[in-house]
């Protein structure tokens, strides 16, 4: 496998730890590939400042998370093709979402004053886009790519073990708290590292399970 950094330090976690694995290898490969990852967070940063490459932006983000779990270092040269590759699925996910999130604000419009018909819609609401956490690793996963399926997955998932995965969540919301006071983290590192957490918290999370047979790492 290659590694930037063979001098970096290795541990093995003992089994019983193995939920704090994402945290582990996360800070291993920023370890050892800190500014591929800066770079390709810079990319993502001057790409959604043009809205139009935002949804391909994010997906080759992620497709970077994903090489990365698998010991691949991350290159802007690989930014750059999976943002091609994932172009045209990318908007059509962003639309489908656009969609649904301004229909469900047009229902609140409509229900308002109501209290209890509001407070469901703002239930679902957040259901429907906490159940997202986890749609571009699933989807990245696939032979074939299904956003049905990913999401699915994702929904069914999150639900089979919600103290990990909201753990994980809560993880995410608060690096975002610091990074929207703070400009420079965001440009820096923050999106980049909601996707290595997203990444890889799933992946070591199947892997555990014995639904994704693939190497499990401990450096």
């Amino acid at each position: 496998m290659f590694r930037k950094n063979d001098h970096s330090p290795r541990f093995k976690l003992p089994p019983h730890l193995w939920r704090l694995r994402p945290v582990q290898l996360i800070v291993i490969d920023l370890g050892d590939w800190l500014m591929g990852f800066v770079g390709i967070n810079l990319l993502w940063v001057i790409a959604s400042l043009t809205v139009i490459l935002l949804p391909p932006a994010t997906a080759a983000l992620f497709e970077s998370a994903q090489r990365a779990f698998q010991n691949q270092p991350p290159t802007t040269g690989q930014f750059f093709v999976s943002m091609r590759r994932w172009f045209v699925l990318s908007w059509l996910i962003a639309l489908a979402n656009l969609l649904i999130l301004g229909g469900l604000f047009l229902l609140g419009r409509l229900v308002y004053p109501n209290e209890i018909p509001l407070a469901m819609l703002a239930v679902a609401t957040g259901c429907f886009v906490w159940v997202q956490f986890f749609f571009w690793p699933f989807l990245l996963l696939q032979t074939r790519p299904s956003p049905f399926q990913a999401l699915r997955n994702s929904a069914f998932t999150i639900m089979s073990d919600l103290p990990y995965f909201t753990g994980y969540l809560a993880l995410t919301v608060l690096m975002a708290i610091p990074s929207v006071i703070v400009i420079a983290p965001m440009l820096f590192i923050t999106p980049v590292l909601f996707a290595l957490i997203n990444t890889y918290s799933l992946n070591v999370w199947l892997q555990n399970q014995g639904i994704l047979d693939t190497e499990i790492r401990d450096t």
